[in-house]
């Protein structure tokens, strides 16, 4: 049985972007939110995931994310190394008085090329839709002010506000592994999601400056195995860039 030891270097950056994508810090127990290459690439009959974030629980409203996933290599090779893999995934995320929040279910699929008997290539493709919306029932507008207090039944003077859209987005990525003599693994991944840029994916009114924008992601762990025992160092590296 493996005992791995993490160390992490961690790397995000955000411009000015409406509807980004979520994030976990422990982003290695996500594969499939992280490189649809990573589908069925582990040895392995089968993996699960869930995760479960509630952000700032403690000034109301919170952020409030679940993600969890499925995937299994649907195909191996003489070495018991993956050829073709399959994955699902699904997240809820909420936040807020209006409860704005994004559902999405995805389909990932990864194929393999093996170069040597150490080395082999996968990409992948990630088939999304999801739909994102909110409920302003909750909210107080300045319109409802009488002059002395608030008065629900006054008009919100708020006319064109979405309430929910549906969207269909694709995701892409690449995955160099490198076997180690004990199956220990090296893993170099870079990935493209949002990269249809839809509009559909927020509730702007279809402006440039509203659309969800593309993602990539650059991420890389190796096992490095310890003499004599079976514990591992596990250097990890992570790279976001969204918005720019």
């Amino acid at each position: 049985m493996k005992t791995l030891y993490f160390i992490l270097f961690i790397c995000s950056i955000g411009f000015t972007s409406m509807g980004q994508g979520i994030h976990f810090s422990q982003w290695y127990e996500a594969p499939l939110l992280l490189n649809p290459a990573n589908a069925g690439s582990y040895f392995g009959d089968y993996r699960a995931n869930l995760n479960y974030r509630n952000q700032w629980a403690t000034v109301g409203n919170s952020y409030k994310t679940i993600f969890a996933s499925y995937d299994m290599p649907i195909r191996r090779n003489e070495r018991n190394q993956k050829v073709t893999g399959i994955g699902v995934s699904f997240y809820n995320d909420k936040a807020g008085k209006t409860n704005y929040g994004r559902t999405e279910g995805t389909i990932s699929l990864s194929q393999s090329v093996t170069l040597t008997k150490k080395l082999d290539l996968s990409f992948g493709l990630g088939f999304e839709y999801g739909q994102i919306s909110a409920n302003y029932d909750n909210l107080k507008w300045d319109n409802q002010y009488d002059g002395t207090k608030y008065n629900a039944s006054l008009p919100t003077g708020e006319n064109n506000l979405n309430e929910s859209s549906t969207y269909f987005d694709m995701n892409a990525g690449f995955l160099a592994r490198f076997f180690g003599r004990e199956k220990n693994e090296t893993n170099i991944g870079i990935s493209i999601l949002n990269a249809t840029q839809t509009y559909k994916a927020t509730l702007a009114n279809n402006s440039v400056n509203d659309q969800r924008r593309m993602r990539i992601i650059g991420h890389a762990f190796s096992e490095i195995p310890l003499r004599n025992n079976n514990n591992y160092i596990v250097p990890t590296a992570f790279y976001s860039l969204q918005g720019g």
